[in-house]
């Protein structure tokens, strides 16, 4: 009778800890792969901010010339930068003008689950916004 209880005991154990355990495997694995997903949320936005900001340097001379002071972006120099840097990040790119002096830059980039990817959960897309708006600015003054 004695051997039969602790044997009942030690299965008991054995399928308790094997619960727990997967249970925590779970919680670990969610834990590492949100927080890579966030992370590469995170370098997405940089990336996006960078290559907004890159785009936005490109200024178009003619206008602001002809205009005696007028700032322009220079629309295909601006798109051609921003999707450059974005690529030259390993990432993907587009870069919509909005107006003369307003761009948008989307970056979309993958994220592979580590410990998830057993689970079937696959390739998560990561995406990111940024905008720029290019002004005239003299003693720290915007100017139209």
């Amino acid at each position: 009778m004695r051997d039969r209880l602790r044997d009942e005991r030690g299965a008991a154990v054995t399928v308790w800890t094997v619960m727990v355990m997967a249970a925590l495997t779970l919680i670990v694995g969610l834990a590492v792969d949100l927080s890579g997903q966030v992370s590469r949320m995170r370098l997405a936005s940089d990336v996006a901010a960078q290559a907004a900001r890159t785009a936005g340097q490109q200024l178009d001379a003619d206008t602001y010339i002809a205009t005696g002071g007028d700032v322009e972006v220079a629309a295909a120099r601006a798109k051609a930068a921003a999707v450059n840097y974005a690529k030259a990040s390993g990432m993907n790119a587009t870069a919509p003008i909005e107006s003369g002096t307003d761009l948008v830059v989307d970056v979309t980039t993958d994220y592979e689950p580590v410990f998830l990817s057993a689970f079937g959960i696959g390739t998560q897309q990561v995406t990111a916004t940024a905008r720029v708006r290019v002004v005239k600015a003299l003693e720290g003054k915007e100017h139209r």
